[in-house]
């Protein structure tokens, strides 16, 4: 199209081309007693904090192990999300978040917190451990030395085993983030809000992804107003 406006070429031939469909991938969602199911389990885990920070935010994976202790602030229970581990031609690497409302602050479920403040302890003993064998990047999240996780990895040599352990669905670790704005919306929080804790660029996103979840909301305000009217 570039070409077409410089003159360079005199119609854009990609235009005539019909791409295919892409296949969406079937969403899978913990209940609320499964995903307490998790939280108990998580603590054997060395990445426990990071599915307790999935399940209860809706935070994208890459987004959870670019976090850093400089934008975790456990005394006012916040997490400012500021980038995402992307795979580049040099390796794992943190690049910024690629919409603007995918750079937010999310407040954390006391559950969370106390997640944190633990795993925080725990990596502490292990950075003292290794010493000068520690690389120090600030990361919340970290691979055996200190540096950044592969997700890849981490989902098959810890995640799935865990929810093996925990006797849970096998699900991909995106559906952790369906799972929070699931039981958001199932509790009645406002859908601007947990789309804004999702980092959606739009509210509309948040509606159109989880309609499943919206119809029963509508159900029940049509009860509200019903038992209202009596």
């Amino acid at each position: 199209a570039d070409a077409v406006r410089w003159g360079v070429v005199s119609r854009n031939i990609a235009s005539l081309v019909r791409p295919p469909r892409i296949a969406s991938q079937e969403m899978k969602t913990l209940t609320a007693a499964e995903a307490r199911a998790l939280c108990q389990a998580a603590p054997g885990s060395r990445f426990g904090a990071l599915y307790v920070l999935a399940v209860t935010t809706g935070m994208r994976q890459g987004e959870l192990l670019a976090l850093k202790w400089s934008a975790v602030n456990l005394e006012q229970r916040v997490v400012r999300v500021t980038g995402t581990v992307t795979r580049t031609e040099t390796g794992l690497s943190i690049t910024p978040p690629k919409t603007a409302g995918s750079r937010r602050a999310v407040v954390l479920a006391s559950q969370a917190a106390a997640a944190l403040e633990r795993h925080r302890l725990d990596q502490a003993e292990e950075r003292a451990r290794l010493g000068d064998g520690w690389e120090d990047q600030d990361l919340v999240f970290t691979g055996a030395a200190g540096g950044l996780v592969d997700r890849d990895q981490l989902v098959r040599g810890d995640f799935l085993p865990l929810l093996q352990r925990a006797g849970l669905p096998l699900i991909r670790f995106h559906d952790l983030r369906h799972t929070a704005a699931t039981l958001l919306l199932s509790q009645g929080v406002h859908p601007k809000v947990a789309s804004e804790m999702l980092g959606h660029a739009t509210v509309a996103i948040t509606l159109d992804r989880y309609s499943h979840v919206t119809e029963t909301m509508q159900r029940a305000a049509a009860e509200s107003m019903s038992r209202l009217l009596q």
